[in-house]
């Protein structure tokens, strides 16, 4: 019986495939070669169920068995059945031979049928593997044009990245393997789209700077008390020569001093000069360790972050530009969460609520999903604000920042929320809004939120209306 080997046939053949297309060098990422072996793994099983489950022969075989198992079968019995193997087969017919060695006399109906089933046995294997190669080779074709095509996507996917901020390889942590090339094209349709939209990256732009603002209120600077260890000069410690002096060490005197020594007529003032210290000898020196501290003033901020947690209005007002505006915020924080390690939750309004944690397992899916939807119902903005002032007492966050992007056509808000908001900015939970539409909110409001931008649909302006973070 032949042999399948279709785990490792297989990624070899995808792994020849990626160097005819010029996509090889994405197998030499890490978790990219370990979804090839993942995904060929799965395809591998679900081939040898199909097989399993398709081949037509298999049929035969059972038939074949139970006349093999069977001593008692009439050799007449399993001619016919083996001559309608060979029919579907399109295989020549040798029923008439089969007839011709049972009429013979005195035949030995036991060894005609040992050798019926032999050459039943041979074409049966034959036309089941036959069957099986053909249908892998299909099956497998398909798999390495779909393999090929997710590279191809992701090839096109790195040349958008900028747009997104991200690195390729963040859209294999997020997507726990179940990004399609449908979501690929739907990510590179929007990294496009990002990076074109002049209004669009404006707003981006805006947004960006709630961290890095964060970032310098957070700053401050310090005394900070530093140890060092230096060296300073010992002249009780011979270790080097710095210069010359005069002196009396005879240890350390200049050749040319000694030589005076060497005549008896110089000798008298080699000792007049030993007398009165006024040879020339080697200066030296040595250094010890000194420990010294110092205070100086260091600029050090809090680089511990909280969740970015998105209300996002999905009302039927949102339609056109405000629902642009809002995906492409939703797409922005949540590829500046994976970035940053960060949580990032989606909160989606208009009659009711919706949840997603866009930075799950299964968050790039989400995030997509998102994307896809379409906006509709009334705006009701109190169950999203609810929930998330519920998660982060619930989870005890600090340092959150809440943003509610809408146009705020809706009802005024409940002094019970405006409580609890007030409560969790004791923990630097910030709260932030963006308005689209065409004048700010109203007055009642305003004091919700720490920062509030207003994005005027008409112009593509971005202004920001309220700062009250001190």
């Amino acid at each position: 019986m032949y042999q399948l080997n279709l785990f490792d046939d297989t990624k070899e053949a995808v792994q020849q495939a990626t160097k005819e297309n010029s996509l090889s060098q994405w197998l030499e990422h890490e978790k990219i070669s370990h979804r090839l072996d993942m995904q060929v793994k799965v395809w591998s099983k679900n081939t040898e169920r199909q097989l399993f489950l398709d081949n037509p022969y298999y049929l035969y075989q059972e038939q074949y068995e139970d006349i093999a198992q069977n001593n008692l079968s009439k050799v007449n019995g399993a001619v016919q059945q083996y001559s309608e193997f060979l029919k579907f087969s399109g295989l020549p017919d040798s029923t008439a031979y089969w007839q011709k060695e049972l009429e013979k006399p005195k035949v030995n109906q036991q060894k005609l049928m040992s050798h019926l089933l032999g050459d039943w046995k041979k074409n049966l294997d034959q036309q089941i593997a036959e069957w099986n190669l053909k249908k892998i080779d299909e099956l497998r074709k398909k798999f390495i044009e779909e393999f090929i095509k997710q590279l191809q996507d992701l090839e096109e996917l790195k040349k958008l990245t900028d747009s997104l901020g991200l690195e390729t390889g963040t859209f294999l942590d997020y997507s726990k393997g179940n990004l399609t090339p449908q979501d690929i094209v739907q990510f590179k349709q929007w990294a496009e789209y990002l990076r074109n939209n002049a209004s669009l990256a404006e707003v981006l732009n805006v947004l960006g700077k709630i961290q890095s603002a964060k970032i310098a209120e957070d700053k401050k600077v310090i005394s900070q008390s530093l140890s060092i260890e230096t060296y300073i000069p010992d002249i009780n410690s011979r270790e080097e020569i710095i210069g010359t002096k005069l002196a009396k060490d005879l240890e350390f005197i200049l050749p040319s001093e000694l030589a005076l020594l060497s005549d008896p007529e110089t000798e008298i003032l080699f000792d007049l000069k030993f007398i009165e210290s006024n040879l020339m000898c080697f200066e030296m020196q040595g250094l010890q360790p000194y420990k010294d501290t110092i205070e100086q003033d260091v600029e050090v901020s809090d680089d511990s972050k909280g969740p970015m947690i998105l209300c996002i209005d999905t009302s039927g007002s949102m339609n056109g530009m405000p629902e642009y505006i809002a995906k492409a915020t939703a797409l922005y924080f949540a590829t500046q969460a994976m970035k940053e390690k960060r949580k990032c939750f989606l909160i989606n309004f208009s009659t009711s609520i919706k949840t997603l944690e866009l930075t799950s397992d299964n968050g790039l899916k989400s995030v997509i999903d998102f994307l896809k939807m379409s906006f509709y119902g009334g705006t009701d903005v109190a169950p999203a604000l609810a929930y998330a002032l519920q998660l982060v007492e619930k989870e005890n966050y600090k340092k959150a920042d809440i943003l509610v992007v809408s146009d705020f056509i809706m009802a005024s808000l409940d002094t019970k929320i405006h409580n609890k908001i007030k409560l969790v900015k004791e923990n630097k939970n910030q709260f932030f809004s963006l308005v689209i539409g065409y004048s700010p909110i109203n007055e009642f409001s305003r004091d919700y939120f720490d920062r509030e931008w207003l994005f005027n649909p008409r112009n593509s302006s971005v202004t920001e209306i309220v700062n009250l973070i001190k």
